[in-house]
């Protein structure tokens, strides 16, 4: 999915100049693909700073148990986008605000 957004994505950011920003970002883009449906529902990605890849979690067990787990997730995102240079995963707690 990450490869049909870029496809739209990829000509405005070079008009704008912002090419190699996107192309830093796109393990954000990649993430749900690289993980699944499930696991990219409990592990949003945020944003990506160096070789880390922040993610929001919805609290501290779900950071931990993820974190017992980073190097497979960070294998899957390296087999779905060869191309990342992502070496770690930093969970940011923040709960979802309760739906009325």
């Amino acid at each position: 999915m990450y490869k049909e957004v870029l496809q739209w994505l990829l000509p405005l950011a070079r008009r704008g100049g912002w090419e190699a920003t996107l192309y830093r970002q796109l393990p954000v883009l990649a993430w749900p693909e690289a993980v699944g449906e499930k696991l990219a529902s409990l592990a949003k990605p945020l944003y990506v700073e160096g070789r880390t890849l922040h993610l929001q979690v919805a609290n501290h067990v779900v950071a931990t148990e993820l974190r017992l787990v980073e190097q497979k997730l960070l294998e899957r995102l390296s087999q779905a986008l060869p191309s990342s240079r992502i070496r770690r995963l930093r969970f940011h707690v923040r709960p979802e605000p309760p739906t009325p």
